[in-house]
């Protein structure tokens, strides 16, 4: 067997997945962590004096600042892609992460961009302000609902674009899970080290 790196045929597993897997619940429900924003708070950074850089404020509205953000933020393309799904399913096959995980529909982009849609629908449009049972708008109650909206965006999505390339509807995807994530930034709930 001379010239080859290894006796074992291509296709043999050396870890077995099940031993590898990661339960996405852990991802989606991942604490808050500001040990970072305290350093910098504390050793007077720059960037954080100068106010470029937001902080978590546990003691803010940070429900009712998301949606004043949300509403400067609108624009006749994120709005577009707000109310342009159609579920129809296939950004999901362009989804890296929905490809790896087929049997789990937190991982579809649709769900993901959802999550912002929802809290659109329950503020900005008619028919979740009316009906929002039917359209299944809703609010975040609190600041545990915002970090879960942080894991779903910075934690399930690479922002890739596959997904809108995909839409037969012109859904920018990575536009909506972008603007989240700014928004979110903006509040000061972001993964640790960003």
């Amino acid at each position: 067997m001379e010239g080859r790196a290894s006796s074992r045929p291509f296709n043999e597993r050396r870890i077995p997945l099940n031993e590898k897997s990661i339960n996405i619940s852990d991802v989606i429900n991942l604490p808050l962590d500001t040990k970072e924003q305290k350093k910098a708070v504390d050793n007077k950074t720059p960037c954080v004096v100068d106010g470029r850089l937001k902080v978590y404020n546990p003691d803010g509205d940070n429900v009712k600042r998301l949606l004043e953000l949300l509403k400067n933020k609108l624009s006749r393309q994120v709005v577009g892609s707000m109310v342009g799904c159609v579920h129809c399913g296939m950004c999901s096959d362009a989804c890296h992460y929905a490809l790896v995980r087929p049997h789990d529909p937190t991982m579809t982009p649709a769900y993901k961009a959802d999550q912002i849609r929802r809290i659109f629908k329950r503020h900005f449009d008619w028919t979740g302000r009316i009906l929002p049972w039917w359209v299944h708008a809703g609010t975040p109650k609190d600041d545990e609902d915002l970090n879960r909206l942080k894991n779903i965006v910075f934690g399930t999505c690479s922002c890739c674009r596959r997904c809108t390339l995909n839409c037969p509807m012109g859904v920018d995807t990575a536009i909506l899970v972008r603007l989240t994530r700014g928004i979110l930034t903006e509040l000061g709930i972001v993964p640790e080290g960003v």
